[in-house]
């Protein structure tokens, strides 16, 4: 390797527990041996599941706020001092800028080492510290960013994940799209044609999925699974990842006579009304909401399941999973998936090999393919092997991760 580098990392909010994919792409690049800085424009969560890299990098530690009323000192003399400080490590330009944000005359008191100093400072920041690389996620947060990003003169790259490529307009991202030697990541074919559709241009564009630590998430060689047939969803309880429908096609199962236990790992708007079906059907015995765990647990529960199923739907507003990381976790885990042909759901799927594609919504087809891993358990071991094999080549973190460096 050569030198490290000094790697800038914008999230929202850190750590969330749906974007664990970010620490692991974090925890790869601090073992490789980057200095990593994460930069928060939202929250900072006190209240995260643990996550294993998580403790092991001390991620924590290198999270700050990055709005620039968090670099302003509260009292008058730290802000006198901080702001020779910041002097110091300006260059001339950016010390001209700066002199800008102590006009009296334009902002009267708060000119005085105050607000508007600070707020100059703030949009100089990145280029101050002398990162090599600034790693935005989500192209939200790079047009919010724009002005320090336009003033960054090493490399910066933004990872659309999917919704900020769905929920804005070309109008939206105008500004970002002019940003000179920009680099986008997308994580599958699905979401690359939606950034293309915004003005982006296809030279800019890699795809580069999120990761799966196929170290943490591996079968254990000798696994004692329940004799009742488990099956397993993971996932916010959102409309596009459809969570109710994945309760009616197991609802379907029970009542044409399998015996099978349905476990659910997650949170969100649809939490209640898979919780109110599951009551008003007596499917307490059969079908168990688990609410959010940790990333130990997700290992633990997949270890004890026979088949995963992931039914996402085309929402309302026409959103669709962009890439559904847990299904590359599952295959990790040998586990043969069960999954829509929606988004980029197929792209991370060996149709027939390590899992079963059906078309969104039919509810019959995902009945009777499940019926068949059921009645087949050589197969399904076989598909649950060829799944991890898959998913080790293409979707390691090691190996995703080497290429972003590149």
């Amino acid at each position: 390797m050569s030198r490290p580098l000094k790697i800038a990392v914008v999230v929202g909010v850190f750590p969330k527990v749906s974007e664990a994919f970010i620490v692991n792409q974090l925890g790869f690049l601090k073992g490789a041996g980057h200095q990593v800085e994460v930069f928060c424009t939202r929250e900072i969560r006190s209240d995260y599941l643990p996550h294993p890299q998580l403790e092991q990098y001390e991620l924590l530690k290198h999270t700050h706020m990055f709005r620039w009323r968090d670099l302003m000192p509260t009292t008058g003399l730290g802000r006198f001092f901080k702001g020779i400080e910041i002097f110091f490590k300006a260059s001339k330009d950016e010390g001209f800028e700066l002199l800008k944000g102590l006009n009296i005359f334009k902002y009267g008191k708060k000119g005085v080492f105050g607000s508007p100093f600070y707020k100059v400072y703030w949009q100089h920041y990145f280029l101050i510290e002398g990162f090599d690389v600034v790693h935005v996620h989500f192209g939200d947060n790079a047009v919010h960013l724009y002005k320090h990003l336009s003033k960054f003169k090493k490399q910066v790259i933004v990872t659309f994940h999917g919704y900020d490529s769905h929920h804005y307009t070309k109008e939206f991202y105008k500004d970002l799209i002019k940003l000179k030697g920009l680099k986008i990541t997308v994580n599958t074919k699905y979401t690359k044609q939606k950034v293309l559709s915004l003005g982006f241009e296809a030279q800019q564009l890699h795809i580069l999925p999120m990761g799966v630590d196929t170290s943490f998430f591996k079968p254990e060689k000798i696994v004692s699974k329940p004799e009742r047939f488990t099956i397993l969803f993971v996932g916010r309880f959102i409309p596009l990842k459809a969570p109710l429908f994945a309760i009616k096609i197991v609802d379907h199962l029970l009542k044409i006579g399998y015996d099978v236990r349905f476990i659910m790992v997650g949170s969100g708007s649809e939490f209640e009304p898979c919780r109110d079906y599951i009551f008003k059907h007596q499917l307490e015995g059969q079908i168990h909401l688990l609410g959010n765990r940790t990333q130990q647990e997700l290992v633990a529960l997949m270890a004890q399941s026979h088949v995963f199923l992931f039914p996402g739907i085309v929402d309302a507003e026409g959103r669709c999973e962009a890439q559904g990381l847990v299904i590359q976790e599952a295959q990790a885990m040998a586990l043969p998936v069960v999954v829509s042909d929606v988004g980029g759901i197929p792209e991370g799927v060996l149709p027939n090999i390590s899992g079963f594609v059906i078309p969104a919504g039919h509810l019959e087809g995902f009945v009777d393919h499940i019926q068949y891993l059921m009645e087949h358990p050589k197969e399904r071991e076989a598909m649950g092997a060829s799944g991890r094999q898959f998913v080790m080549k293409h979707y390691d973190t090691k190996v995703l991760g080497e290429q972003l460096l590149s």
